[in-house]
């Protein structure tokens, strides 16, 4: 991984380790995200929810480094979601932190599956 194995130290690679305490809600939707920090590229990419809970969210894009570790994640408006005991974990707007990464044969590109503690 060469330059990416050096952005990412200190990430956990903990992907298979559910950390969450409370129900997981497996629902794909399109998501945006972008970098918190000003003293990186504040470029915004597209990316695909897997899964959510109350304290968290899974998705999985095509780019991410280490300085990334402070984002905004943005819900692709027009994406209901039919559940009303968990409509209010999946807010249009959130921030969080990466906590871990893994990454997913992509075939010819890397791909990689985030997971993120929201901030609240």
């Amino acid at each position: 991984m060469g330059q990416l194995a050096d952005d990412l130290n200190g990430f956990s690679l903990e992907g298979a380790a559910d950390k969450r305490r409370g129900r997981r809600v497996n629902k794909k939707a399109v998501i945006y995200w972008n970098c918190v920090n000003p003293d990186v590229n504040s470029d915004t990419y597209e990316a695909e929810m897997v899964n959510f809970s109350e304290s968290g969210m899974y998705f999985e894009t095509d780019y991410f480094s280490k300085s990334r570790g402070v984002i905004c994640i943005k819900l692709k408006r027009g994406q209901p979601h039919d559940d009303e005991e968990t409509a209010e974990w999946l807010r249009s707007i959130q921030v969080g932190e990466v906590k871990w990464w893994k990454e997913i044969d992509g075939g010819d590109h890397p791909r990689f599956g985030i997971g993120v503690q929201y901030y609240r």
